[in-house]
């Protein structure tokens, strides 16, 4: 992945957000999925299947207090949703990413995909591109995501309370896809070493989330609040 196709799939990201803010929600897709500020806390029967299968296959210690931290972090943000709730909705396109561009060159042609494509808080299209991109282990993750930013913030502007609230939908987008395949492990869809990835990935994400708050949330000030 190079420096040019992260700053132009951030592009091909604003330019859709913005054609996407035309389309009347009503007119928009049959929403399969519920906005990501709905997500429900696990209930106890899944987490005690969840812990009762995990020490079942020797999974060790440092795997469970991963997921709790996981779902600590998910009690967190519980409280925060109602403001979110607040913000700007319109149809997303849910899951852009490189799999889902076609590219000519270092730039970015095409969006693909619209399956995942539904009603929920405009800057959650940001925050789950943002969330792929930091999940990466390769490259400057600070630099990347400063690239990213900046291509969407050359085609669509945010208001101050998206900006403010949008590495807490980054963290979100992870906690869902937690979430998700806990529920996954639960019902023998997947053997527990997919479980442990996307742990390890969700966990990553949050971390550098919090290490790197200011940083982050400075760059979005700048390139989503002002031209870039």
């Amino acid at each position: 992945m190079q420096s040019g196709h992260i700053r132009s799939l951030g592009e091909a990201a604003g330019e859709l957000t913005a054609a996407l803010a035309t389309m009347n929600k009503e007119d928009g897709p049959v929403c399969a999925y519920p906005p990501y500020y709905q997500l429900e806390y696990p209930d106890d029967a899944l987490l005690a299947d969840v812990i009762r299968k995990c020490e079942k296959e020797a999974v060790g210690h440092p795997n469970l207090q991963e997921a709790e931290n996981l779902l600590a972090e998910l009690r967190n943000f519980l409280p925060t949703a109602e403001a979110i709730s607040r913000l700007p909705h319109q149809i997303i396109h849910g899951d852009i990413n490189f799999s889902n561009a076609a590219a000519s060159g270092h730039r970015i042609t095409g969006i693909l995909d619209l399956e995942f494509a539904t009603v929920d808080v405009r800057a959650m299209e940001l925050a789950v591109c943002l969330g792929e991109l930091l999940a990466d282990l390769g490259g400057n993750l600070l630099d990347d995501f400063e690239r990213f930013v900046c291509g969407y913030g050359s085609k669509m502007m945010l208001t101050q309370a998206e900006t403010d609230h949008l590495l807490d939908l980054v963290k979100l987008r992870r906690l869902d896809v937690f979430v998700h395949f806990l529920g996954r492990f639960s019902a023998d869809l997947d053997p527990i070493g997919v479980l442990v990835e996307q742990m390890h990935l969700s966990t990553q994400v949050c971390r550098f989330v919090e290490d790197h708050h200011t940083e982050l949330q400075d760059i979005l000030d700048r390139h989503l609040l002002e031209t870039c």
